[in-house]
């Protein structure tokens, strides 16, 4: 009986972890797929994050919009600019902190 428990609890555990990095995810499964334009995934949804319309500002003389994340300002030229969702904003992040997307409504919709 004890190797019967053993590896019952064994299988509990597998399908503990299998189940647990989808509830870890923190944004909008949708994130999962989309690309950038070099080709890159943006990333799982624990890479990106909301934010707020003001912390984004467009600049006509460089066609880019210039994005304050974590205290640092990312030009974003505006062909990178991927569509989002409801009007919503998102900046998904690479591991060394830079913008790997940015997701927003294009200028004047």
């Amino acid at each position: 009986m004890p190797a019967f428990t053993h590896w019952g609890m064994a299988a509990l555990l597998a399908a503990l972890l299998v189940v647990s990095p989808a509830a870890a995810t923190s944004g909008p499964e949708w994130l999962r797929t989309i690309k950038n334009a070099a080709g890159e995934l943006c990333c799982s949804p624990r890479d990106c994050s909301q934010v707020s319309a003001r912390t984004i500002h467009y600049d006509p003389a460089g066609a880019a919009y210039i994005v304050e994340w974590r205290g640092v300002f990312h030009p974003i030229p505006e062909r990178e600019l991927l569509p989002g969702r409801h009007g919503e904003w998102w900046v998904c992040e690479r591991p060394d902190g830079t913008i790997r997307c940015l997701l927003g409504p294009k200028r004047g919709s």
